[in-house]
């Protein structure tokens, strides 16, 4: 009776052991069943986003850098061109020129009523309905002339004035975005510059400005890009074209 006592006990035992097992197993199963959780749905999200930024600079880099498609822009910084809002800007131009693109002067003082002296450049207020840009106007005589006379050599743009044009909207040449490029990609680009400053004498400056000169040795006339390295994106732009 005793071995029969004992027995039994060990039996309960082991059908106890057996039904925990089971209620585990089971519980495992219905936790793996279960949906993400809130924090899953997060990361998953996250993940989304950063998968489509890297589509969107993919597909950003493709239709800014593909040169099998012809651009309407020029290869070559020397070219002195800039496209805005897919007009193509080549300096010098005359006033006539640039009246019939969608900037029109807006400065305070007639151009008329403007004295520019030989050698000497007029900054000119000009807007395209939504933006303002300087454009630079030249005396290449040797005698005064009225503003309205003066040849348009080039712009000045400062992206992060107020009513400054969009990044996005300017295109420099061999169709780099002033949205997205730094130093390293300009120089790959466009070749080692006439002059270059750093704000810094560290490896990887913050900013640097690149010169570009022609025709050599004439200061006067060059492209100059100031370009953001940590954000990847260019401040100013000025251009002072060569006509003589």
């Amino acid at each position: 009776m005793i071995f029969n006592k004992k027995g039994l006990l060990t039996l309960l035992m082991i059908l106890i052991i057996a039904l925990l097992s089971a209620c585990a197993s089971e519980e495992t199963k219905t936790e793996s069943k279960k949906g993400p959780t809130a924090l899953d749905a997060y990361v998953n999200a996250l993940d989304e986003d950063t998968k489509s930024d890297i589509e969107r600079d993919k597909e950003f880099d493709n239709r800014t850098h593909d040169k099998s498609e012809e651009s309407p822009i020029s290869e070559d910084i020397r070219s002195y061109e800039i496209m805005i809002k897919d007009e193509v800007l080549k300096f010098p131009m005359t006033q006539e020129e640039l009246s019939k693109t969608s900037f029109k002067y807006v400065g305070e003082t007639a151009l008329n009523e403007v004295t520019v002296k030989p050698g000497i450049k007029y900054e000119a207020l000009f807007s395209n309905g939504e933006s303002e840009v300087i454009f630079n106007l030249m005396n290449m005589g040797d005698e005064d002339i009225s503003g309205d006379k003066a040849v348009v050599a080039g712009l000045f743009i400062q992206f992060d004035k107020e009513n400054a044009l969009k990044r996005e909207d300017v295109i420099l040449p061999h169709n780099i975005p002033t949205a997205k490029t730094d130093l390293n990609s300009l120089k790959t680009i466009y070749g080692e510059p006439d002059e270059v400053y750093h704000d810094s004498q560290d490896a990887n400056p913050k900013a640097s400005k690149l010169i570009y000169i022609i025709p050599k040795g004439v200061g006067l006339y060059s492209y100059t890009i100031f370009v953001d390295n940590e954000k990847h994106q260019v401040r100013e732009i000025i251009i002072l074209s060569a006509i003589k």
